[in-house]
């Protein structure tokens, strides 16, 4: 209708008619909700910096290549480099910090991952895989994983 402001419109215009809605979408932006909000460290409210927080196990997000290695500044500018890891923790109480590992895959192949340690006496385990129709709670996971072409994998350490 040309109005570029239709969040302000109670009308047709910005109507949405839910029984055309997908559920399996739906469910899935539902889960994702509960993911962030159990894990401190995708729900941070201020700008990362690299610092580690008083209580937290690690820094509050770390950069990385596939290997496991802290990006640098030629990673961060080669074309060829279609793969990312953000490793992310965030203070909880009872210690240790809340620390999750997204793994993001823009390339058209798949990609095998070092995942960074989890810390003392625990593991990673496998929570989002968007390339295996979305939320897992795979429990253990070795440190090796392979992300799928064009696919995010979250991984949370437990």
């Amino acid at each position: 209708g040309g109005n570029n402001n239709a969040y302000a419109q109670d009308n047709a215009l910005s109507w949405l008619d839910w029984s055309k809605s997908d559920a399996a979408l739906a469910d899935f932006v539902t889960e994702l909700a509960a993911l962030r909000a159990a894990h401190p460290a995708l729900s941070a409210d201020s700008f990362l910096t690299g610092d580690t927080a008083p209580g937290a196990s690690a820094p509050d997000v770390q950069w990385l290549t596939p290997r496991g290695a802290p990006m640098s500044g030629a990673d961060w500018v080669n074309p060829d480099n279609r793969c990312i890891i953000a490793a992310l923790c965030a203070p909880r109480g009872g210690g240790g910090g809340d620390y999750v590992v997204l793994a993001l895959n823009a390339g058209a192949a798949p990609v095998d991952v070092l995942l960074p340690p989890a810390g003392a006496g625990r593991g990673w385990r496998l929570v989002l895989d968007t390339a295996a129709a979305g939320m897992h709670d795979a429990g253990p996971h070795a440190a090796n994983a392979c992300v799928a072409a064009r696919s995010v994998a979250v991984f949370a350490a437990g």
